[in-house]
């Protein structure tokens, strides 16, 4: 007798079970889908843009965030440390704000291409000084009328800026580093030591002209430093519009009388 195999109760007799018959493909899916969540729906056709407007027709400003009365020139220097900085170097014609709408931007940094027009506008338009001769020094990333390529020019003559292959950078950030060079080479009642004293922790590396231009100015009380304990410079955090106020203001104020 085998495993499919048999035996009748009533005849006695061997009774063969014929095995099972092998499925012959796939189960029939089910009819009625199964209780769940419902299956996600593709996406909604995106609808059409809108018009574009007319570029030639005005459209109305939209509302100004800042407070619509302020004290002072600049809307956004309440409060600021450097507010009466801001507002000195206003009255000298030195800045007239980054936009049409009484802003200072006291918290943008500086670029070099704005710097040299601070430098320009607070050594020769504010102090009437006679205009310098164009150098003659030719930038590769100065465009031809740039309306800061006479500034360029200046403040690279007389040393405040560097131009290493006739690059100018004029998009690049200035930092507290450069901040110290330029005001010693613009100013010349501003002077670097002679000899470096070694009294900021924070300035290894940095070239000996440059860290003589950085303890002229804290000999000149025109820095403090960023911090005193132990005492730091910072030179490679970039400089603020707000700050750089601060720091020609202290500068024209230790100018001999």
């Amino acid at each position: 007798i085998t495993d499919n195999d048999t035996v009748s109760p009533t005849t006695g007799t061997r009774v063969t079970t014929p095995p099972p018959t092998a499925p012959t493909g796939p189960p029939t899916a089910p009819t009625t889908p199964p209780p769940g969540p419902p299956a996600p729906t593709g996406p909604t056709e995106p609808t059409d843009p809108t018009e574009p407007t007319d570029p030639t027709v005005p459209t109305e400003p939209t509302e100004p965030t800042e407070p619509e009365t302020w004290e002072g020139t600049f809307r956004d220097d309440e409060g600021s440390v450097h507010e009466p900085a801001i507002e000195r170097i206003a009255e000298e014609g030195i800045t007239r704000g980054c936009d049409d709408r009484g802003n200072f931007c006291p918290n943008q940094s500086i670029t070099r291409r704005q710097m040299s027009a601070f430098l320009y506008r607070a050594v020769i338009e504010g102090t009437g000084a006679p205009e310098p001769p164009p150098s003659g020094i030719e930038f590769t990333d100065v465009p031809a009328g740039a309306w800061y390529s006479a500034y360029a020019d200046w403040v690279t003559s007389i040393g405040a800026f560097s131009a290493p292959g006739g690059m100018f950078n004029p998009g690049g950030v200035v930092t507290r580093a450069d901040m110290a060079v330029m005001l010693v080479a613009a100013f010349s009642h501003l002077q670097a030591v002679e000899e470096v004293e070694g009294l900021f922790t924070d300035v290894s590396g940095l070239s000996n002209n440059v860290l003589r231009a950085i303890e002229g100015l804290y000999h000149a009380e025109i820095t403090l430093g960023c911090d005193t304990d132990p005492l730091r410079y910072c030179p490679n955090e970039p400089v603020t519009r707000a700050q750089m106020a601060s720091f020609f203001v202290r500068a024209e104020n230790t100018a001999p009388s």
